[in-house]
């Protein structure tokens, strides 16, 4: 096969009933460019072997790794595998639109030396249709994506480049493995963020594309079952295994944050912040306000998904005590904001789902 555009990275483990779903939307895209990278992690031997069976096509590559890898190591050996000038990686649990890649493609050969992202899409339905035009972009710059991340603005988490939701050159990719601290593009102790803070490092810019290109269909998505950010908000005994084995003590994970939790996922984020990006001439400093009004909602969904989260809120109310009451109102008032705005473009989408289903 010889050097297609996009590699397509699918690390998978224990999720043998969902993977071929993962695997279809790959295969039937518009835009047949591509090498798609199973990376099996299972602990059973055949579960999702069985699974990648049903399919004959030549465009897709299937590894099983020893069963044992960490996930940041799976998603690491699938990135080895890759052969194609842009990577991209698809969850086990999402889907590709049926014209992702036909509309990625010309917005990626438009901007070589850019990280291409998309947005995080909860589907309102089992089938996203996919963008029909060209492509709607919109220009970053690299800084402010990171400012962004800084206030944990909405745009914040449509922008950022998570491997989940971006395209990179695999130039790119190469370079951050010979310079990172850790040696690995997809390192702990979030394999996403850890590489979008390295990527951001590097690029001249990034290239927002607001259509849905990749997406969580409503029956995968709906009860949380494959949600590894819910299983650590609920602290459930897999997300516990995996603070374990990471090579971070929880202290040093936690060292200068106001309210210490590695239950809030905002605290790890934050490490693997200030671990990996590193550009010249740029200092983010991180607003404490949004700081704690994201700790607040981090808490709020994690009891609306039945987890006990009465240390966290102390956590919080302590952190605000020593802060004084003017920072409280600031905090609360935003609290209060962000959380309205979210019902609303909810409402929005739900809406504009539901029309969507209606026409197919």
């Amino acid at each position: 096969m010889s050097e297609p555009f996009f590699s397509i990275l699918l690390p998978t483990k224990n999720r043998a009933e969902i993977v071929a779903g993962a695997i279809e939307s790959v295969l039937t895209q518009t835009c047949g460019d591509f090498e798609l990278i199973v990376s099996d992690n299972d602990d059973s031997p055949t579960d999702t072997r069985d699974s990648v069976a049903r399919f004959s096509d030549p465009r897709l590559r299937y590894f099983r790794t020893s069963g044992n890898l960490a996930m940041h190591e799976n998603w690491e050996f699938a990135r080895r595998q890759a052969k194609g000038k842009w990577v991209l990686i698809v969850e086990d649990k999402q889907r590709l639109s049926r014209t992702a890649l036909a509309t990625l493609k010309p917005v990626c050969e438009a901007h070589p030396d850019a990280i291409v992202t998309y947005p995080p899409v909860l589907a309102f339905a089992d089938l996203l249709p996919g963008p029909t035009e060209t492509a709607r972009t919109q220009i970053f710059t690299c800084e402010e994506t990171v400012e962004h991340f800084c206030r944990f603005t909405a745009r914040f988490w449509e922008i950022f480049p998570r491997g989940l939701t971006s395209a990179t050159p695999r130039t790119m990719l190469d370079d951050i493995e010979r310079t990172s601290p850790t040696g690995l593009v997809f390192s702990w102790v979030n394999p996403d963020y850890s590489y979008g803070f390295q990527a951001l490092s590097r690029a001249r810019e990034l290239v927002y594309v607001a259509d849905d290109i990749i997406y969580v269909p409503l029956s995968v998505g709906r009860a949380g079952k494959y949600s590894n950010g819910l299983a650590a908000t609920r602290k459930e005994g897999p997300a516990k295994r995996f603070f374990a084995s990471l090579p971070v003590g929880e202290q040093e994970m936690l060292k200068g944050l106001p309210v210490r939790s590695v239950w809030l996922w905002v605290n790890p984020v934050l490490f693997d912040f200030y671990k990996f990006y590193h550009r010249p001439g740029h200092a983010p400093q991180v607003d404490w306000v949004s700081y704690h009004a994201q700790c607040i909602h981090i808490i709020l969904v994690g009891r609306e998904w039945g987890a006990d989260m009465s240390a966290e809120t102390q956590a919080v109310r302590d952190s605000l005590r020593k802060l004084g009451l003017w920072f409280t109102i600031r905090v609360l008032l935003l609290t209060g904001f962000r959380s309205a705005r979210g019902l609303f473009l909810r409402l929005v989408n739900l809406i504009r789902h539901r029309r969507e289903s209606k026409r197919q």
